[in-house]
């Protein structure tokens, strides 16, 4: 109906490091605000994966990413989408 659900921006270079909230040190990298879990994220390169998982971040691809934000709009606006 014209409306966008939601929106973001992806690093396909990159990977995101998701906070917890119990990580046990900072790593440098993009930061922001993860718009389906609310939680701080850093997309990182793809070389800091283990030093960010070692910290306590969850770490994961720019597809999954995607997918499990396409994932997460699809759930919120289904009864827009589906009717009888």
């Amino acid at each position: 109906m014209g409306v966008t659900p939601g929106e973001a921006q992806i690093r396909p270079d990159r990977e995101l490091a998701i906070n917890p909230g119990q990580v046990s040190g900072a790593i440098t990298g993009i930061g922001g605000k993860d718009p389906a879990v609310e939680l701080d994220v850093v997309w990182i390169e793809a070389y800091q994966r283990e030093q960010a998982q070692s910290l306590g971040y969850t770490v994961v691809d720019a597809s999954t990413v995607v997918a499990t934000h396409l994932s997460n709009i699809l759930q919120e606006h289904a009864h827009e989408l589906l009717g009888r």
